[in-house]
């Protein structure tokens, strides 16, 4: 023994059940806090409890934060709220109501990722991860440098086989809306399907789009329905838009069309 501390209790009790509690213990590394805890408990089931918990870096600085962590007997974890820090001591991500089950699947209510200046970038609710390794998230926020958004997303889900749904998408260019998606759906072949489209100049309608398709072949895109806008306004509309990309020359082909002329809608063919 180099004469430094190892490690500090207050409150430890030993129960006839063979469970433990610990008000408070701090544990040292070379005579430097490495880990501090409040509200342990180890319980006859085999479970453990922790109220609260910081790590810390060799430097002294907070490694990480816990709250309301709970270890399982059956091999899975809950946490209430987590924070993770930089290496200068600065967040870095937030997590809450975290839960790793013993199937392997993963649970996290919220997510937050800071920069390395302190901005918010990332946020994230109802993340699930399982075991097949499919995805969901519920909602998806991120932001710019500025703070100004730069996509938002709701109802992801990535499945096994590669395919993925996105349920809503909103694009934003220059804090201002750039592309609003609904029923994403990108198959593992390469096929991309859009339910609704609708894109955006300056913050205007530009293009509304049905039933978008986008083939594998990466030169074909066909359109139930196209509705196009002329500074913000209604310009002319088609049905059965089917458009062919080759050696930088564009096809388009329409069933049919019309087009506001003059304040009327003429037939184009």
């Amino acid at each position: 023994n180099d004469g430094r501390p190892k490690s500090y209790l207050e409150g430890f009790e030993k129960l006839s059940d063979g469970s433990s509690k610990i008000a408070k213990a701090l544990d040292f590394e070379n005579g430097r806090p490495e880990s501090y805890f409040e509200g342990v408990e180890g319980l006859s089931d085999r479970n453990q409890k922790t109220a609260k918990m910081l790590s810390f870096n060799n430097d002294g600085r907070p490694k990480s934060y816990l709250e309301g962590f709970e270890k399982l007997s059956d091999g899975g974890s809950k946490e209430v709220k987590v924070l993770r820090f930089y290496d200068d001591g600065k967040p870095d991500i937030y997590h809450e109501g975290v839960e790793y089950l013993s199937d392997g699947t993963e649970k996290t209510a919220i997510v937050l990722w800071v920069d390395v200046k302190g901005r918010p970038g990332t946020y994230f609710e109802g993340c699930e991860k399982l075991s097949d390794r499919s995805s969901k998230i519920k909602k998806k926020l991120l932001l710019n440098d500025d703070g100004r958004p730069n996509e938002y997303i709701e109802g992801v889900e990535q499945f096994s086989d590669r395919t993925i749904k996105t349920a809503k998408r909103l694009s934003f260019e220059n804090g201002k809306p750039y592309t609003y998606l609904e029923g994403d759906e990108r198959l593992p072949d390469g096929t991309d399907k859009i339910a609704k489209r609708l894109s955006f100049d300056d913050g205007k309608p530009y293009t509304y789009r049905e039933g978008d398709e986008k083939l594998p072949d990466g030169i074909t895109r066909n359109t139930a329905k196209e509705l196009d806008f002329a500074n913000g306004s209604p310009s002319s509309y088609a049905e059965g838009v089917k458009i062919h990309f080759r050696d930088g020359d564009i096809t388009i082909t329409k069933k049919s069309s019309i087009k506001l002329i003059n304040g009327k809608w003429v037939k184009q063919n």
